[in-house]
């Protein structure tokens, strides 16, 4: 059932590829160019990227914001529970002592 080993074409065809780049003389002076050049102060990063900044700024005011509130909405709700149990004890006959 197998079929008579035929040459592959595509292993011949990629054995027979050679790739030959152009030579380029100023290829690592540009690239040391490129890199000094991406070294900016972060202040002059945040003028040139104001958008993003600020968005990011703005996003995470609103999240610290909503933290925050949710955060003093359940500190209060387990002490209003803690005061109600508190009262609740407080009016429990079998809790009382004669005086």
């Amino acid at each position: 059932m197998d079929s008579p080993h035929l040459p592959d074409s595509l292993a011949l065809t990629l054995a027979a590829w050679r790739v030959a780049p152009s030579r380029q003389p100023q290829f690592r002076s540009a690239v040391h160019a490129r890199l000094g050049g991406a070294s900016l102060p972060w202040t002059l990063y945040a003028r040139r990227h104001l958008a993003v900044v600020g968005g990011t700024l703005a996003l995470g005011l609103v999240a610290g914001a909503f933290s925050g509130r949710e955060s003093a909405r359940s500190r209060v709700a387990a002490e209003s529970a803690q005061l109600a149990a508190a009262y609740v004890q407080g009016l429990d006959a079998r809790s009382m002592t004669a005086r």
